[in-house]
């Protein structure tokens, strides 16, 4: 238990750090990915009208965000089990691997990517938006499992409290309506 807590506190400056500036989730997705073995992290956002969109990713170029938001987010077999605030969803759990390879998602998006297994962690839902924050690796580095998901539990709540503030943020930096075209 001390090891993970001591990567959980190491976590959470980036984390919250990250709430408000689109380029402060690269570090915290960057010690993520190291501190889960993961090949890939995302802050993935996903709506409930089925579109998603990916305000910060590593592990790809800025031509994966574009790719996934314009083909891939609907074909996501992952997004339509989010579940609860704060839940750790396994994705192997949601759909096995060997059913996976079958879908138009890992052929065109993932397989590329050489990613195979992820875990996403779900954020407070505001204003119709689910955002997830999801780490992802290759098929011989296996099914996260163990210390890593300890990791990521411990790490959930966190995510909750810093998804919303995030999402309070996000809405105090929108424009307010112009009340003379009302």
């Amino acid at each position: 238990m001390g090891r993970e807590h001591s990567e959980v506190e190491a976590l959470l400056g980036p984390l919250y750090a990250a709430v408000g500036s689109r380029e402060g989730w690269t570090p915290f997705l960057e010690r993520l990915c190291a501190a889960t073995g993961s090949h890939a992290g995302t802050v993935a956002v996903f709506d409930a009208g089925g579109g998603g969109s990916l305000p910060a990713y590593v592990g790809a170029g800025p031509d994966v965000a574009r790719l996934y938001e314009g083909s891939y987010a609907i074909e996501n077999p992952w997004r339509s089990s989010a579940g609860l605030p704060g839940a750790v969803r396994i994705s192997d759990d949601l759909i096995p691997w060997r059913d996976l390879r079958d879908t138009p998602f890992y052929r065109g998006f993932l397989r590329p990517l050489d990613l195979a297994h992820g875990v996403g962690v779900v954020g407070t839902v505001a204003g119709g938006r689910t955002p997830s924050l999801t780490v992802l690796r290759d098929h011989r580095t296996g099914v996260y499992q163990g210390r890593e998901l300890a990791l990521l539990e411990r790490l959930a709540p966190h995510w909750v409290n810093a998804s919303g503030l995030w999402a309070r943020v996000d809405a105090l930096e929108r424009p307010a309506p112009d009340i003379r075209s009302a």
